[in-house]
């Protein structure tokens, strides 16, 4: 794999500047990852006042899905290793 192209694709594992604002636009945006993320969060079963911690949550997708779930009176927390 050329230099260009591994630096690209590095901007999807771990988003810097603007390239990076791209790569998670992308990823927000792309209906494949919002299916997925949809469906994981179905999985979880999550009722109001759960708390949450999601690692590596990359747009936030999940998160804000797992939000909505938990209401106001449970909590989710991500940690994620981009800005």
């Amino acid at each position: 794999m050329n230099a260009a192209l591994r630096w690209a694709v590095g901007q999807f594992h771990r988003p810097r500047g603007v390239a990076g604002n791209v790569a998670g636009w992308v990823m927000a945006h792309r209906s494949s990852n919002r299916t997925r993320n949809g469906w994981v969060v179905g999985l979880l079963d999550l009722r109001p006042g759960d708390r949450v911690l999601e690692i590596g949550y990359g747009p936030g997708l999940a998160v804000a899905g797992m939000s909505r779930l938990v209401g106001p009176s449970g909590h989710v927390d991500g940690l994620d290793h981009s800005a």
